[in-house]
């Protein structure tokens, strides 16, 4: 226990590095981009699209920011997994650090991106969560909410990239 309590007090250490909590469904594909994948190739496909990946590559250029997967496909999917996934859907290499953990019992997104950055080792810059959900709890003010309909747009990203280069307090 005593050591459980030190390490949480424990400074972290190295150069800060910024963070997008990345939900895929709702943001990364929308209903329109699959409706559009269906009725031009005639099967259901709910990989990310190549428009809203744009914009996630946007808000990674201008940041220098680093992916957590905090979408129910972490479930499914390795880190590893999700990476090779959304580098072939067209998102920048090397940028998928981890994915939030479960929290047991959880309700909220929100408390699952907390023990994320509870847990860490990184010493975090700046955050932003990218979601179609708002179950955010205390990290209401780091959400840029998408529109599951649409998915992620210029604008959104504009929001993002304003957030994230804001302090993480």
């Amino acid at each position: 226990m005593k050591t459980e309590n030190k390490k949480k007090k424990q400074k972290k250490n190295g150069p800060g590095i910024r963070i997008i909590f990345l939900d895929i469904d709702g943001v990364l594909n929308s209903r329109e981009s699959i409706t559009r994948k269906k009725d031009t190739h005639g099967i259901y496909c709910d990989l990310p699209d190549m428009e809203h990946i744009k914009h996630l590559n946007k808000i990674i250029d201008d940041t220098d920011a680093r992916v957590v997967i905090s979408s129910c496909w972490r479930h499914s999917h390795t880190v590893f997994g999700l990476a090779t996934i959304l580098y072939l859907c067209g998102m920048r290499p090397n940028v998928v650090l981890d994915v939030t953990p479960r929290v047991r019992l959880s309700r909220s997104r929100g408390e699952e991106i907390s023990k994320w950055l509870e847990d860490t080792h990184y010493n975090i810059k700046g955050i932003v969560i990218l979601d179609d959900d708002r179950d955010m709890n205390g990290l209401l003010h780091k959400l840029v909410k998408i529109e599951g309909q649409i998915g992620l747009t210029y604008e959104d990203a504009e929001k993002a990239i304003k957030i994230i280069r804001s302090s993480c307090e």
